[in-house]
């Protein structure tokens, strides 16, 4: 399965840190910081996620996963009002989306997990340290890009059948057929 490139992942970062930031800003002028941190994270999610379908080489389950994020954005509208529950439901939701569009081997899908909690700490840690929402989201999405290096399994070998003889063969059995119609008034 295609995975986007890193570059992309990391102009990615930078668009959501630029835009957490922004909102983050604006939304303390109206909210207090519990839900303008809550609605913060609900947004950002939202638009990984998008991005994350948008990108996907999935085709199929696009609604299916549509409905189930906006019945985890209804669910969370009844969550205490705390920054833990939706930050986490959210991680935890990315992570299995990813897994689901990018992911084939259980490795893979482990390696994604220990990924999101290393993204989850690194932003925890920047915010902590910093103060900064724009850091912190940076840092959560900049360790979010390192998903593409996440080694994918080996291709199965195709089956050793010799391509040039089985159309050798098709052909044979092309022509005998094309003799037979021909022969039969």
């Amino acid at each position: 399965m295609k995975r986007p490139p890193f570059v992309e992942g990391v102009f990615l970062a930078l668009i959501l840190a630029v835009a957490g930031g922004s909102a983050w800003s604006l939304a303390m002028l109206a909210l207090p910081p519990g839900p303008a941190a809550v609605l913060l994270v609900n947004g950002l999610a939202t638009a990984y996620a998008l991005y994350l379908l948008f990108r996907s080489p999935l085709r199929a389950g696009r609604v299916t996963v549509g409905t189930a994020w906006l019945a985890l954005i209804a669910g969370l509208a009844w969550a205490p009002p705390s920054l833990l529950v939706p930050a986490c439901a959210f991680a935890a939701a990315l992570w299995l989306l990813r897994s689901v569009c990018y992911h084939r081997s259980l490795a893979a899908v482990a390696a994604d997990l220990a990924l999101h909690a290393l993204a989850a700490g690194a932003a925890v840690w920047t915010v902590d340290q910093s103060g900064s929402v724009f850091l912190a989201v940076w840092s959560y999405f900049l360790t979010q890009a390192l998903f593409t290096v996440i080694p994918r399994p080996a291709a199965a070998e195709p089956a050793s059948v010799d391509a040039e003889a089985a159309f050798e063969r098709a052909r044979r059995n092309a022509e005998a057929a094309l003799r037979r119609l021909v022969s039969h008034p």
